[in-house]
C-alpha cells in the first residue's frame, strides 16, 4: 500500500534499536496531515520466522490432530463474545464456528481438524467454495439433513449456507446491513443473528439477538419474524408478535417442532410453541458449587441443546445443566470456578462454554474458550482438541526452556537478550547460543514493596519493560510496586525511583501514590532515566526523583510543551540519538524533543495501521527504526514495515490470525515486543516463545 502523507525523518541507535522521527504535524483537523490510502491492504513482503527459545503452545489456526490443533477464542463482546457454534452430522463429524479465526472448522471421530471454509484472519462477507470465502465472527451452527450447514456471520448480521461439496452462499441478509426487514435472501436484514437451528422440514431458525426477536428463513429463502417485537425488549410471554425477548444467544427444535430459546439477558429459558405461543419454562435450579454468593436461578443461559431421547441441555457460563421433566435443572458438569480441568461432574472446571451439540453415541461436545471438550453420557470431561498458553518455568536450551507471559525485551552489545519473564516474576537471558538462564528474581515468588539485594534473591512484581544503559546496567520498571529497579554488572539489586508519597483522603496517612504506575523506560546517552506512568512522562533527576517532564493527569490529546500536553495512553517509547523520544500514545505517534516539545503525527494511526476497521483490532505495541528510515512495529498479529516514503508491508503474521506459526510469514500471538538484532534481524515476543525474524 502506498500512503502519500508528509515527510519524515527517522534514524537508529543502532546499539539500543531505537527511533526518531521528525515532524510538525498536530492533532487537530486542520492540521493534521493529508493521508491518501490508494489500496485496500498493505502488500505482502516475505520474512521468516523461527524460534530462540520458549514454547509454541496456545491458541491459533492450526490444523491437525487432537491437542495439537489450535483455536481462537472471540473476544469482542460489540459481537456478542466468544460464542462458538458447534454440531454434529449423522456419522460423528462435528463442525465448529472457530469465530476468533473466522473459519469454519471440521473435526472428525478421530480427532483430526480441518479447515473447511474461510481463511484465518481474513475477515469478509465473500461466497465461494472453502477458502475463498470470507466470514467476520462466525457464532451459531446448524446442520440439515442433506448435510447443508447453516451458520450465523454475527458481525456480517447474515445467514451463511455450506453445501455438502464446500460452496458457502448468503441464505439471508445483506452483509453490513444491521437493522430489521422480513423479506426474501438479501432483502431481509438481521441484526447480529447468534444462535441457529433447523427442523425436519428444512426450516431455519435464528435469534436476532440485538432486534430482540425469532426469525424464521423458509426454504424458499424467505424470511419472516415469528416470534417477539423488532426493537421491543422485554420479558413477556404471548402470542407471537405479543411475547417479548431479551438477547436471546442460542435457539434449538425438538422432534416435535417446539423451539427452545436461551434468552441469555433475561436470565430464562423460553419455549415456542408450533402455533407460536411462547412461554417461560419453570425451572428449579439446582446450586452448583461454590455459587453461595450467587442469586438463586439461571445466569445468562448461553447455549440448548436436545439429545437423540429429547432431553435439553443448556449451558451458562462455565455449568452445563440438564432439564429434568420435573422442571430441575441439575448440573451436568462445570460449576461456579471457572478454569481447565478435566474430570467427573461439577469436579470438572471450563472457562467460558459457548454453544453444545450431541455426536449419534449421545456424548456432549462443547465449545470452551480455545478448546473442545467432550462429557460422556457418565458425566467425565475431557479435553479432545485445541490448545492454550502453558506458562512454565524451565531455564536451558531453545525449546527446552519455559516462559510465563514474557513481556519486554533488550539486547546488549554482546548479542544476550534479556527477557523481562512477567508471570515467574524473574529477569531472563538468552545467550547468542540460545541457553536461556535466570539473571534475577526468585522463581514463581512474587516481592511487594523494594526487595533488593543480590539478583537471585531479589523479588519483583509487575514486570513488563527493560532497557539498558551504557555501562550495561539493567532497569526493570514494576507497575504493581510501582518502582523502577536496577540490576547492576555485578548482579546487585536496587530501587532507583519510588513512588512520591501522597496523603490518603481516605486514611490520612502518607501512602504511595497510585496513580504512578512506571511502565516503560529508556535511558538517554547521559545516563538520565525517562518513564512512561499512564499519561505521563517523567525524568528522574539529579536526586533520583521522578519529576514530569511532559503530560499530565488529564486523559486526551493535545501538543504543547511540558504539562501543556496532554496524552491518552502511552504503550512503548523509544529514544533517538538526537535526543528526541518517540512514544505510541494509544494509536498515534507523537515525539518529545529534549526540551519537552510534544507533537503528533497523524489521526488514530491510520498511517500505520492501513486497515479498515482498525478500532477492533489490538493497538502498535513497539517500534524500532533502521538506518534508512524505516519503521518497524507490532500491531495486532503482525509485524509491519513502513518505509521513509510512506510504503507500509506485513513481515510477518496475520490480521486477526493469533497464534504462534513459524516459517515464511509464520504467525504471531499478540506480539508485545519487538527489539532489532541487526540490519535485517529482529526478535520478538509471541506468547511464550522468543521468536526471530530474519528478513530476505
Amino acid at each position: 500500500m502506498k500512503l502519500i502523507i508528509p515527510r519524515v525523518f527517522f534514524a537508529l541507535s543502532v546499539s539500543l534499536g531505537l527511533a526518531s522521527f521528525d515532524c510538525n504535524a498536530q492533532t487537530n483537523t486542520k492540521n493534521k496531515p493529508d493521508i491518501k490510502l490508494e489500496n485496500k491492504a498493505p502488500t505482502i513482503a516475505p520474512g521468516t520466522l523461527s524460534l530462540i527459545a520458549g514454547s509454541m503452545d496456545g491458541p491459533g489456526w492450526a490444523d491437525g490432530i487432537g491437542l495439537r490443533a489450535q483455536f481462537s477464542r472471540a473476544t469482542l463482546s460489540d459481537f456478542g463474545g466468544d460464542r462458538k457454534g458447534i454440531v454434529s452430522d449423522a456419522i460423528g463429524n462435528m463442525y465448529i464456528a472457530d469465530s476468533g479465526n473466522h473459519i469454519i472448522r471440521k473435526m472428525t471421530p478421530q480427532g483430526v481438524v480441518t479447515t473447511i471454509a474461510g481463511k484465518a484472519g481474513q475477515v469478509g462477507s465473500n461466497d465461494g467454495i472453502g477458502a475463498a470465502a470470507r466470514f467476520k465472527y462466525p457464532a451459531g451452527m446448524a446442520i440439515d439433513a442433506q448435510n447443508n450447514l447453516y451458520v450465523t456471520d454475527v458481525a456480517n448480521s447474515t445467514v451463511r449456507k455450506i453445501s455438502p461439496d464446500g460452496l458457502v452462499s448468503t441464505l439471508a441478509g445483506s452483509s453490513g446491513q444491521f437493522s430489521w426487514a422480513d423479506g426474501t435472501g438479501a432483502e431481509a436484514r438481521f441484526n447480529r443473528p447468534m444462535g441457529i437451528a433447523v427442523n425436519s422440514s428444512g426450516e431455519v431458525f435464528v435469534t436476532d439477538m440485538n432486534n430482540y426477536c425469532i426469525r424464521k428463513i423458509s426454504p424458499n429463502g424467505m424470511v419472516t419474524t415469528i416470534a417477539g417485537q423488532p426493537g421491543k425488549k422485554g420479558l413477556s410471554d404471548g402470542a407471537a408478535s405479543n411475547a417479548r425477548f431479551g438477547k436471546a444467544m442460542d435457539i434449538a427444535v425438538n422432534r416435535e417442532g417446539m423451539l427452545y430459546v436461551a434468552d441469555g439477558s433475561n436470565n430464562q429459558i423460553r419455549k415456542i410453541s408450533k402455533d407460536g405461543v411462547v412461554s417461560t419454562l419453570k425451572l428449579i435450579v439446582e446450586s452448583e458449587k461454590f455459587a453461595e454468593d450467587l442469586e438463586p436461578g439461571l445466569h445468562t443461559p448461553d447455549g440448548v441443546a436436545f439429545d437423540d431421547v429429547g432431553n435439553l441441555y443448556i449451558t451458562e457460563g462455565a455449568i452445563v445443566r440438564l432439564i429434568k421433566k420435573d422442571g430441575r435443572a441439575i448440573v451436568v458438569a462445570g460449576q461456579n470456578n471457572a478454569g481447565h480441568v478435566d474430570g467427573r461432574g461439577s469436579d470438572a472446571l471450563f472457562r467460558a462454554i459457548g454453544k453444545i451439540a450431541f455426536d449419534p453415541a449421545g456424548n456432549l461436545y462443547v465449545a470452551d474458550d480455545n478448546y473442545i471438550r467432550k462429557i460422556t453420557q457418565q458425566g467425565d470431561v475431557s479435553t479432545i482438541a485445541g490448545q492454550e498458553l502453558k506458562g512454565g518455568y524451565v531455564d536451558g536450551a531453545g525449546a527446552e526452556a519455559r516462559f510465563d507471559s514474557p513481556s519486554g525485551l533488550v539486547a546488549d552489545r554482546q548479542g544476550n537478550l534479556y527477557v523481562s519473564d512477567r508471570g515467574n516474576f524473574l529477569i531472563r537471558k538468552i545467550s547468542p547460543e540460545g541457553i536461556v538462564s535466570t539473571v534475577a528474581g526468585i522463581p514463581g515468588l512474587s516481592g511487594m514493596g523494594h526487595e533488593d539485594g543480590e539478583a537471585k534473591s531479589a523479588k519483583f512484581n509487575g514486570l513488563r519493560d527493560l532497557a539498558l544503559d551504557g555501562q550495561g546496567n539493567l532497569y526493570v520498571p514494576e507497575i504493581y510496586n510501582r518502582d523502577i529497579r536496577k540490576i547492576d554488572a555485578k548482579g546487585n539489586v536496587s530501587t532507583v525511583v519510588k513512588a512520591p508519597e501522597v496523603r490518603s483522603i481516605l486514611t490520612g496517612k502518607m501512602e504511595a501514590d497510585h496513580r504512578f504506575v512506571p511502565a516503560n523506560v529508556v535511558i538517554d546517552s547521559s545516563g538520565k532515566i525517562f518513564f512512561t506512568s499512564g499519561s505521563v512522562l517523567y525524568e528522574v533527576n539529579a536526586k533520583g526523583l521522578p519529576t514530569v517532564f511532559a503530560g499530565s493527569t488529564e486523559h486526551f490529546r493535545k501538543d504543547g510543551i511540558g504539562q501543556d500536553a496532554v496524552f491518552l495512553s502511552m504503550t512503548n517509547i523509544v529514544l533517538d540519538r538526537r535526543g528526541d523520544m518517540v512514544v505510541f500514545d494509544d494509536q498515534v505517534l507523537r515525539k518529545i524533543t529534549p526540551t519537552a516539545n510534544v507533537s503528533s503525527w497523524g489521526e488514530y494511526g491510520e498511517e500505520f495501521i492501513v486497515q479498515k476497521d482498525y478500532k477492533y483490532l489490538y493497538y502498535p505495541r513497539s517500534i524500532v527504526v533502521d538506518k534508512n528510515d524505516d519503521i518497524y512495529f507490532t500491531f495486532d498479529s503482525t509485524i509491519r514495515k513502513r518505509t521513509a516514503s510512506g510504503v507500509i508491508t506485513t513481515l510477518a503474521g496475520v490480521t486477526r490470525a493469533h497464534g504462534t506459526q513459524l516459517g515464511l510469514i509464520g504467525s504471531l500471538y499478540y506480539p508485545s515486543s519487538l527489539f532489532r538484532l541487526g540490519p535485517k534481524t529482529f526478535a520478538v515476543i509471541s506468547g511464550n516463545a522468543i521468536l526471530k525474524l530474519q528478513l530476505p
